[in-house]
Formats: C-alpha cells, sequence, structure tokens
C-alpha cells in the first residue's frame, strides 16, 4: 500500500468516512491500483487507533461505492476501474463528494478558483474528459 491513511479528530466527517473518502481519493490519484490488496480491518484499525467496527463500516462502504472489492476469507482489493456504475450511481456518487468537500473546506475560505485549482491538480496527467 503506498500511502497513508491519516484521522483528523477535528474534521467534520465521521472517522468511517474519512477512510473512506482518503481510500477513494487514493484509487483516484493512482496511489492504490486495481487488484491492489487493503490491509486487513484489524491491522487498519491498530495503525490509526482506531474501533475496528469503524474501519470495517468504512471498507464495507468503499464495496458498496464500488471502489473496493470483498472476497471472503481473503480480503479487500481495490475494484477494476472497468466495471462500470450506473450514469445515476455516478452522478450520486459525484455529488456527494462534492458536497463533502465543499463541507470540508468552507472554513478554509477559498476562492472558487483556488477549489477548482486544487481538485485539478489531484487529477492524473492525461486523464481528460472533456
Amino acid at each position: 500500500m503506498n500511502f497513508k491513511l491519516r484521522i483528523q479528530l477535528d474534521s467534520p466527517l465521521t472517522i468511517s468516512e474519512q477512510i473512506q473518502q482518503q481510500i477513494e481519493l487514493a484509487v483516484a490519484k493512482s496511489e492504490l491500483n486495481t487488484g491492489d490488496t487493503m490491509p486487513s480491518v484489524r491491522q487498519l484499525a491498530i495503525e490509526l487507533g482506531v474501533n475496528p467496527n469503524t474501519v470495517a463500516k468504512a471498507l464495507q462502504s468503499s464495496v458498496q461505492k464500488g471502489t473496493l472489492v470483498s472476497q471472503k476469507g481473503r480480503g479487500y482489493f481495490v475494484a477494476s476501474l472497468t466495471e462500470k456504475l450506473s450514469d445515476s450511481e455516478i452522478n450520486k456518487q459525484l455529488t456527494e463528494a462534492a458536497k463533502q468537500f465543499v463541507a470540508s473546506t468552507r472554513p478554509l475560505g477559498l476562492s472558487r478558483q483556488d477549489l477548482v485549482k486544487a481538485v485539478t491538480a489531484l487529477l492524473p496527467e492525461g486523464d481528460s474528459h472533456e
């Protein structure tokens, strides 16, 4: 795993939401790739100093969103990006992610231009759907 999860206790997001969001961001930034194995629930819980149920909830939410897949007895893996979500599910997830992003950055007092610039910087090179 090429990324490190970080929990911010002063975040408006729950710990579970923070974990899920960071996994999704790591996939978007290609820090996690299709088929990569996630650490076990127990291992992540120990590393983060949180309840294993919190980690399990985050990982299961990532499965429901299509970011991860779960294989019984083997653990969690990064899902294939070729597994197509419906347009309505894509829009639903995009809207939810945008709401969370706006809510978590609002206290920073950044301009719209600064926010767009920050998001654009996170996109992998050559990843244009224009």
